[in-house]
């Protein structure tokens, strides 16, 4: 079986150079760069949508505002997520979890995305059904 869509966007990030910098800037100067911020989600909007799709998922948001691309969670590309993508995205979301935090809060704060994504996103930051005990044991790794 081959590598899902959604595990190479993953690896492509975490190969790129602006996102190397990015993660290195945030552990440095627990910072982030706006400017690399902007570049990342450009580059990776795909792979920001399957974070927004799988919070969709799990926690039952609603959709009504958001794009049609967002408000078919249960696809990606016309593909139905696989299990492993699901678990890959959230090992990634809280094993780097206050720089993804603060650079959610950077996009709500600058206004980067949508007024509808902003609302998603600030529902994701204070979702207090949030599985973070499951990941934040500080065992996993990712691939």
């Amino acid at each position: 079986m081959g590598v899902s869509k959604v595990m190479r966007l993953k690896r492509e990030l975490l190969d790129d150079e602006d996102y190397i910098r990015f993660e290195e800037t945030y552990n440095k100067n627990e910072v982030i760069d706006t400017g690399l911020l902007i570049k990342l989600l450009n580059k990776y909007l795909d792979l920001y949508h399957v974070f927004l799709k799988l919070n969709i998922l799990l926690y039952g948001f609603d959709t009504k505002e958001l794009s049609e691309d967002l408000q078919d969670f249960l696809h990606f590309k016309g593909k139905k997520y696989y299990i492993d993508d699901l678990d890959s995205i959230l090992k990634f979301y809280y094993n780097h979890y206050p720089m993804f935090i603060k650079s959610i809060e950077e996009i709500i704060n600058s206004k980067l995305r949508p007024l509808s994504e902003i609302t998603l996103l600030k529902k994701i930051i204070n979702n207090p059904k949030e599985l973070k005990a499951i990941y934040v044991c500080g065992e996993l790794e990712d691939e």
